[in-house]
């Protein structure tokens, strides 16, 4: 990479990091309503996914999908609007950090449930294929979320199809307080699951 592209990604970093502060302000004096969940030092994954993206791919993600919603290109001014619950936001103001989804941008949302996510970034990937149209689904995911059944059962029905998806792990090392050492078997790293189907 060049020092320009370098400097870019570090200002897409910076600015997803600003914009969750500024955020997190706005949520504990009680401007913001609804679910604030932020994804503090995890700002690298999602900008670096969309730069090495291309025009048709795809990206999906979990609660903390803030910043993904950011480097996907949607504007910061609709995405705050949303948190806000106003008209204005990029989906009206009516589901807040849930609601983050441009398909204008090729972003399909941040799902709240662990690994919800992943069946629908399979059903868009599949929908790729069939269609015979280029491109991947990047979808995002926490820790927890490879603990939940419906993954796997995402991931067999990949292997089995060779349906296009890239799986991302975002391992903060805690899924909703528990560790990752005492919720998983997996002791190197959690992408053996996908190794061993």
């Amino acid at each position: 990479m060049t020092p320009a592209q370098k400097i870019h990604l570090y200002r897409e970093m910076v600015r997803i990091r600003r914009f969750e502060q500024t955020c997190l302000k706005n949520y504990t004096i009680g401007y913001m309503g609804g679910f604030l969940i932020l994804s503090a030092g995890q700002e690298a994954a999602p900008v670096a996914v969309r730069s090495i993206a291309g025009k048709h791919d795809h990206t999906i993600t979990g609660p903390r999908g803030m910043g993904a919603a950011i480097a996907s290109g949607m504007p910061m001014k609709g995405i705050m609007a949303e948190l806000f619950g106003k008209e204005t936001g990029c989906n009206a103001g009516k589901g807040g950090m849930f609601s983050l989804f441009s398909p204008a941008h090729n972003h399909w949302g941040c799902f709240a449930g662990a690994a919800a996510q992943t069946p629908i970034a399979l059903g868009l990937s599949f929908t790729l294929k069939y269609r015979r149209q280029d491109g991947v689904v990047f979808c995002f995911l926490g820790d927890g979320s490879v603990n939940q059944g419906v993954f796997h059962e995402t991931l067999n029905l990949a292997g089995l199809f060779d349906i296009p998806t890239v799986f991302i792990i975002e391992n903060n090392q805690y899924a909703m307080g528990t560790s990752v050492r005492r919720g998983s078997a997996f002791k190197e790293y959690l992408a053996q699951r996908a190794e061993r189907l």
